[in-house]
């Protein structure tokens, strides 16, 4: 039961985490942002680039997170979000492997101004393992939804916590390298 309860609670992270991706890429003061961000990602055809494609993202985002509240999409929806996290890290990863290390990652909006780094690659590898982990096993019954719920806000916080200190310590060592 513990098992299932921790995997639920995975799954509902990865709601909170895929539907505030999708707001930052809805959201019209950062379409140009994430605009030229697809243009800095090469890999793209060039026909994709653009609104379109951030929004065929930010659907994407959404519907696996509602796909992930269903018991009967559950498990397609965590395998389907382990597949979109290493995607996102194999991207990064190969502009990291290009030397576009200055290049935001575009993981949390504008404001955050996360760059391309290891630590970010091993991060969309954990999240690949725990929707995977969160696929694994069953939705519990609604008396214990509640503990779920409440491990995945503690989730989501030390999520948004360690995504901070990652920022502030770039933010540290680009002052430190003037």
């Amino acid at each position: 039961m513990l098992v299932s309860l921790l995997a639920q609670a995975v799954a509902l992270f990865f709601v909170w985490l895929l539907l505030h991706a999708a707001r930052h890429k809805l959201m019209s003061d950062n379409q140009r942002y994430y605009e030229n961000l697809m243009l800095d990602y090469a890999y793209v055809p060039k026909p994709l680039q653009g609104i379109a494609m951030v929004r065929a993202i930010a659907v994407v985002e959404i519907l696996i997170a509602v796909g992930l509240l269903l018991p009967i999409s559950k498990t397609v929806a965590a395998i389907a979000c382990a597949i979109l996290m290493l995607t996102y890290g194999a991207l990064l990863s190969a502009q990291w492997l290009q030397g576009k290390r200055d290049m935001d990652c575009g993981c949390s909006g504008p404001a955050v101004g996360l760059k391309i780094s290891p630590a970010l690659l091993w991060r969309n590898l954990v999240l690949a393992l725990l929707a995977l982990f969160a696929a694994s096993e069953p939705y519990v019954m609604a008396a214990e939804m509640w503990l779920s719920l409440a491990l995945a806000i503690v989730f989501s916080l030390a999520y948004s916590c360690w995504e901070g200190l990652l920022a502030n310590a770039q933010r540290i060592e680009a002052m430190r390298s003037r």
